[in-house]
């Protein structure tokens, strides 16, 4: 009995540990792709956004009455590799030259594609503004709940930008295969958690149509890598064919060279 108390813990114990640290794995690979492409072009940085928007909301969630130190540990590790993230991503982003006259949305556009500080202070400053309210309204069910429903709402659209700049760039270069899988990944292993956890319902309905648009995601990825394929495969064989035609109109005018 003894030791199958030590196997059930210790099993509980990686599932736990897979649970906290298993969403941010994906996360990891694109941080050294954009380090070692020195680009972050690709990724679109309004993801990071969401997840720091969300896990944000909910520590204060789960701190007003749904506390589980799985969750905690894993909202908090979020935020800390989104921030990471977030700081190599505007590193890597080339600056814009703006004109005089531009407009506060256009200085404020910019400062989103550069500025390190600028995500940091936002973070700060909604994070001021919900401990301010919940010290506030207190332990008030519908608030407490309510933060679940925006936790889980925002994050259920985390994949939306991506597959937006998937959309407009016709492209998936940029964004590594390892996330969207981990993506996938990760949403299946958070909605089967959930579920067997009890866990609100807030988290298991963001979990799964989080899954919904890993898939196409997925699809994208891999239409646009066979497309891309083709039109570089055409372009080869276009640029080979005016090759061949130089190389003859060269052997043609070699000989009228020598005779005169």
């Amino acid at each position: 009995e003894v030791f199958w108390a030590i196997e059930e813990k210790l099993s509980q114990l990686l599932i736990d540990s897979a649970m906290i640290i298993g969403p941010v794995i994906g996360y990891v690979f694109q941080y050294f792709e954009v380090k070692s492409t020195k680009n972050a072009e690709g990724f679109s940085k309004l993801v990071c956004c969401i997840l720091l928007t969300a896990n944000i909301t909910r520590v204060f969630f789960l701190l007003g009455g749904h506390f589980s130190w799985v969750y905690m540990l894993a909202a908090i590790l979020m935020i800390i590799g989104q921030l990471l993230l977030l700081e190599i991503c505007t590193r890597y982003s080339k600056p814009k030259k703006l004109s005089s006259d531009a407009v506060f949305s256009e200085v404020l556009l910019e400062k989103s594609r550069t500025s390190f500080t600028f995500y940091t202070t936002c973070c700060l400053v909604f994070a001021t503004c919900l401990t301010l309210l919940s010290y506030t309204v207190g332990q008030n069910k519908v608030y407490i709940e309510t933060l679940g429903a925006l936790s889980a709402g925002v994050e259920a659209t985390l994949a939306l930008p991506q597959v937006v700049t998937n959309f407009q760039n016709r492209s998936t270069e940029g964004l590594t295969v390892v996330l969207i899988f981990g993506w996938a990944g990760g949403d299946i292993f958070k909605a089967i958690y959930y579920i067997t956890d009890a866990a609100p319902v807030q988290l298991i309905v963001c979990a799964c149509f989080q899954f919904m648009t890993d898939v196409t995601i997925l699809g994208q990825y891999f239409f646009y890598k066979s497309k891309n394929a083709v039109l570089d495969s055409s372009r080869s064989r276009k640029i080979r064919e005016v090759e061949l035609i130089e190389e003859k109109a060269e052997l043609v005018t070699k000989p009228q060279e020598i005779q005169l």
